[in-house]
């Protein structure tokens, strides 16, 4: 029973987070498969896989090198997944009140809520935790930047909101007008 008791999910996780799987593998491997395909698909470097494979592989080793990237993946990630449920949850509640016609505004209101759920995921990440030095130290949640964002948060939200909706609608209406505009051809 011990023996099964050690090959629980959490005892291999925890394994894998002790060897360096979660801290040195992982983020090795998402660099370097960016990086290669990136050079790949532009052909900066020529058509020459081999050397695309080096520079992918020299600067996925460096990305590495001083625990930065490690640290910074280590505390993104969970946040993205947080905005990734966020968005899925506003998927599902928008989705319950969606009309045939409003298909393009249902699309563009996402992508926006996305953008802005990635922006505010990405600042959090960077702010929070100072991994970064003092650059970003005034604008963590600790610093004069949070202390403001706590004071008006709801009144940012109802801004926000409310940019977005006026543009939203500015997007339906250019789309109508444009509509309008085309002559119908029988």
């Amino acid at each position: 029973m011990s023996m099964l008791a050690s090959l629980s999910i959490t005892n291999i996780l925890n394994q894998w987070a002790e060897v360096g799987i979660f801290s040195y593998v992982l983020p090795f491997v998402l660099i370097f498969a960016v990086v290669y395909a990136v050079l790949i698909k532009s052909q900066v470097l020529g058509d020459k896989n081999a050397i695309n494979m080096l520079v992918a592989l020299a600067l996925a080793l460096l990305s590495l090198q001083f625990d930065v990237l490690p640290t910074f993946i280590a505390n993104s990630i969970p946040k993205f997944g947080i905005g990734l449920i966020v968005l899925l949850i506003f998927l599902i509640l928008a989705g319950l009140g969606k009309e045939k016609d409003e298909e393009n505004f249902f699309k563009g209101a996402i992508f926006y809520i996305g953008i802005g759920l990635a922006i505010f995921v990405v600042f959090w990440a960077v702010t929070t935790q100072g991994y970064f030095g003092n650059y970003f130290s005034g604008f963590g949640f600790y610093g004069n930047w949070g202390f403001w964002l706590r004071e008006n948060f709801w009144t940012t939200v109802a801004i926000i909101g409310v940019v977005a909706m006026v543009i939203a609608f500015a997007r339906k209406d250019a789309s109508t007008t444009d509509a309008a505009a085309k002559p119908k051809t029988t």
